[in-house]
């Protein structure tokens, strides 16, 4: 059996837009590996309505092959595209949904039959009450649902959806169908949030569709199916493992602070298995990967844990919740010094030390400059001149005076303190610790775009990750990670025109104008929270940006441009 780690595919994707959870997804652009939760349907065994000890609270329904074969029943040939949307996509997906899009690569199919694609099928994932439904929905050319089915359950309840009777619902939506639960479905009693899920995964799904293969002609659509490979059900394609992926997606958010742990062994090499671990917290998915002996009955648990460290520095840093520390903070009375909470203070203390070896370029107390722009809404724009001038005299580091020794932080104007450059990579490196305290030695903890690694797969050196920028889907690098982290920010989706420039919604905090749209950068180093902070500093300084002791990257002036390395050889 092959035993080279799985390679995961990255897409720059950052939207920090989403309000819908209870943290700001990093507002750097970012990776996101391609498709998510979604992607554990691929690796999950066939057999239905399944759990094992580790595996609490999961239950899978199809494997891949039996969704394939359940949706597309009369299929001469089946054929798996993996796209990742273009920024154009993104957009017209979005109007189309009317909303924020989540992840930005998806594994699309087409059923053949006599030479002709003769239907589609996009597997998505949507979180119920804390963890992702995978589920498989079937889309006619004419835009219209066949059949939609469950292939993985991940929650302790709600799990009626999976019911063909509820499924059968979906028979015949379409985009012009709102699709809502009491109104054009009928509910399942006690499965509420798990039917408001099912139902965005279905409307997403009809759009995705719609953009990425009926809206292209003919020409264009057999192009890109031309591209796939052939899934059909028993051809020896279907059979190979599919690679596991490291989460995401916005895009798509997933996981939770009391939810046990979802486990997915898959690959296995030298006496050990791949064991994978996912939740929705701070707006997005948190997944873990890693290797443990098979008879590591506790692997779960251990996973679990790790998570749950997670879950908490979401409890502390969350600027979209007021119950927390942070937000506290940024509602304390100005000139007031005010007691915080010593893990806040941690953050603080290691966030300040980022901003000024960067002088600046990273600088997470620009929430009122984030504001006067508009960057957490549909339609972003430039303030006026005023309102501009007003918001930069109330954010920037400067601006706050932190006391380590008497625990008190005092505001000395109405700032705002936003923890999406550095927090998730802050978090990730206390799991990390979890996860080194418990015994587990090989694994790699995602955040979609801020990665880290600890040692590498068995018979592997390292964790191997390309990273894609979004504007021209083009591979700009290829990393590999062992016992460090990487972390990528850039241009976003979600671009908007201020004037004739096409900008992002990473804020160059020495001019309060955010960055072009198509830059990237990407930074390595032992520390996650410090990988998270300095690719925000080179997105905003490049070339400007010096060099930091443990710290090596590269960046993109934008689309298309060649990559330079950083920090700039002397």
């Amino acid at each position: 059996m092959d035993t080279a780690p799985p390679t995961r595919r990255l897409l720059r994707h950052r939207s920090g837009t989403r309000r819908m959870h209870t943290h700001r997804v990093h507002t750097q652009g970012l990776l996101l590996i391609l498709v998510a939760a979604s992607l554990l349907a691929f690796v999950a065994p066939g057999a239905a309505a399944t759990t094992t000890a580790a595996e609490d609270y999961k239950k899978v329904y199809l494997s891949k092959s039996d969704a394939l074969a359940f949706v597309f029943p009369e299929a001469e040939r089946i054929v798996e595209v993996r796209h990742l949307l273009s920024a154009s996509e993104v957009r017209r997906v979005e109007d189309r949904l009317r909303k924020r899009l989540d992840a930005g690569g998806y594994y699309l199919y087409a059923a053949f039959a006599g030479g002709r694609a003769y239907a589609y099928a996009v597997v998505v994932a949507e979180v119920g009450k804390v963890k992702p439904i995978t589920h498989i929905v079937e889309v006619g050319p004419d835009g219209v649902v066949g059949d939609v089915a469950v292939m993985i359950y991940r929650e302790s309840q709600g799990a009626d959806v999976a019911d063909p009777r509820f499924m059968r619902q979906f028979a015949g939506k379409t985009l012009d169908d709102k699709i809502r639960v009491n109104r054009d479905v009928i509910n399942v009693a006690g499965s509420t949030l798990s039917a408001h899920a099912v139902c965005r995964g279905v409307k997403k799904a009809l759009a995705v569709v719609q953009v990425v293969l009926i809206d292209r002609d003919d020409a264009a659509r057999a192009a890109l199916l031309a591209t796939g490979i052939d899934v059909t059900p028993g051809s020896v394609a279907a059979a190979a493992p599919a690679p596991v992926p490291t989460p995401s997606s916005t895009s798509s958010g997933s996981p939770t602070p009391t939810a046990t742990s979802t486990t997915t062994p898959t690959l296995t090499s030298r006496g050990q298995r791949l064991v994978v671990d996912e939740r929705a917290v701070m707006g997005t998915v948190c997944r873990i990967e890693a290797w443990a002996p098979f008879d590591d009955a506790a692997i779960g648990q251990h996973l679990a844990a790790a998570l749950d460290e997670v879950a908490r520095w979401d409890d502390v840093l969350s600027n979209w919740r007021a119950d927390t520390p942070l937000s506290r903070l940024n509602a304390a009375p100005v000139g007031t010094a005010v007691a915080v909470d010593p893990d806040l203070m941690a953050w603080l203390l290691d966030a300040q030390r980022w901003s000024r070896l960067t002088h600046g370029a990273f600088d997470p107390a620009m929430g009122r400059v984030v504001d006067a722009w508009q960057l957490n809404t549909r339609e972003p724009g430039r303030p006026t001149d005023r309102t501009l001038d007003a918001a930069r005299g109330a954010s920037g580091w400067a601006q706050l005076r932190l006391d380590p020794l008497g625990g008190t932080v005092t505001r000395l104007a109405d700032v705002a303190l936003d923890p999406g450059a550095s927090g998730k990579g802050f978090a990730l490196d206390r799991a990390a610790r979890v996860l080194n305290e418990r015994g587990v030695t090989s694994a790699l903890l995602s955040f979609r775009s801020t990665l880290l690694a600890l040692a590498p797969p068995p018979d592997a050196a390292a964790w191997t990750v390309p990273v894609v920028h979004d504007g021209d889907q083009t591979t700009v690098t290829t990393v590999s990670l062992a016992h460090e982290a990487l972390s990528v920010s850039g241009g976003t989706f979600h671009a908007f025109l201020d004037a004739d420039v096409q900008r992002g919604h990473v804020i160059d905090p020495a001019s309060g104008v955010p960055v072009e749209a198509g830059r990237l950068a990407w930074v390595r180093h032992p520390s996650a929270a410090a990988a998270d902070a300095l690719s925000t500093a080179l997105l905003v300084r490049g070339s400007g940006l010096g060099g930091v002791a443990g710290a090596e990257g590269g960046f993109l002036d934008g689309a298309g441009s060649r990559p330079r390395d950083w920090p700039l050889a002397p």
